[in-house]
């Protein structure tokens, strides 16, 4: 992984895990690597970005205790500062990916 794909990241994982979610519990986030679901809703920021970049994309699952919030889909690879190819037009998810990668336009 690039090391500004790897930022971007960094970024994104750790300021979702930082908002508190609704329930209270917190934010977790699950890791899918395009063939198999690589880590289970993690709060563990170092973990989740350990378990990034083995395949060509992966998917953070973002949620709220049970409840479902939102997914970010990186393709690694390209030019690096377009690593997010796809997010959840959920307001959380929108405002945490567009306040992030705003820095890299």
């Amino acid at each position: 992984m690039h090391p500004i794909e790897r930022e971007i990241a960094s970024n994104i994982i750790n300021a979702v895990l930082s908002e508190t979610a609704p329930s209270g519990k917190g934010h977790t986030i699950s890791v899918f690597d395009g063939e198999e679901t690589v880590l289970s809703k993690s709060d563990d920021a170092k973990r989740i970005l350990e378990e990034l970049g083995h395949t060509d994309g992966d998917s953070l699952i973002i949620m709220d205790g049970e409840e479902f919030i939102g997914t970010v889909f990186f393709v690694y690879g390209n030019e690096p500062e377009y690593v997010v190819a796809d997010y959840s037009a959920d307001k959380f998810t929108s405002r945490i990916v567009e306040t992030v990668t705003m820095d890299y336009d």
